[in-house]
């Protein structure tokens, strides 16, 4: 997993999203890795991607309950 920075240059700016913990910004650096994994491959559909994050976001939820 990339932290906030190694990817995207620190063009996000943790500052202007000021709801998010912890434990979400996990969960956005992971969803950011697999947006730039996804751009980078070429062969995958938008779907696929959707798919993806889904699941990320229902393991992220039971992992929390």
């Amino acid at each position: 997993m990339y932290n906030c920075g190694e990817v995207c240059n620190g063009e996000c700016n943790w500052e202007e999203i000021s709801v998010i913990d912890e434990t979400n910004k996990e969960l956005y650096s992971e969803i950011e890795n697999l947006i730039i994994r996804w751009n980078n491959d070429g062969t995958k559909t938008a779907g696929s991607l959707t798919r993806e994050i889904m699941n990320l976001i229902k393991t992220n939820n039971e992992l929390e309950s």
